[in-house]
C-alpha cells in the first residue's frame, strides 16, 4: 500500500506516522494535544530508523503498532532539520478519527 499523503499528484513508497500525546497541564483546553509527524520512505534507501529497530520483531497486522517503552531511537536523527514540511490541523486516521490533531508531513523521501 502507498503513502496516505500524496506529492504532486502521486503517492510516496511508504509512510511513517509517528504519534504524539502531548502531557503538559500548562496547555489551555482549546490546545490540540496529539500531533503526528509523518516521514517519507523509499524502500532500499539507507535508513536510520529501519537499522535501529530489530525488524524481526515487529508486532504482526493483528498486534498493537509500538515500539517497546525502552527503545532507544533517536527520532531526530530521521529527518534533516532543514527539510521542507507541510502542516495542518486535522484527524487521527484510525477509529474513532479524533479531531485537533496537529500533522507535520515532511515530503523528503
Amino acid at each position: 500500500m502507498p503513502s496516505e499523503h500524496w506529492f504532486d499528484g502521486y503517492p510516496t513508497h511508504m509512510e511513517m506516522q509517528i504519534y504524539h500525546t502531548i502531557d503538559d497541564s500548562d496547555y489551555t483546553v482549546d490546545f490540540p494535544y496529539k500531533a503526528v509527524v509523518s516521514v517519507m520512505i523509499r524502500p532500499g534507501d539507507p535508513s536510520y530508523f529501519m537499522n535501529s529497530i530489530d525488524v524481526f520483531n515487529l508486532p504482526t497486522s493483528g498486534g498493537v503498532n509500538r515500539l517497546p517503552d525502552d527503545s532507544n531511537i533517536n527520532l531526530m536523527a530521521i529527518v534533516n532539520p532543514d527539510d521542507k514540511y507541510y502542516f495542518y490541523k486535522g484527524s487521527l486516521n484510525t477509529p474513532d478519527c479524533e479531531e485537533d490533531v496537529l500533522w507535520y508531513v515532511f515530503k523528503t523521501e
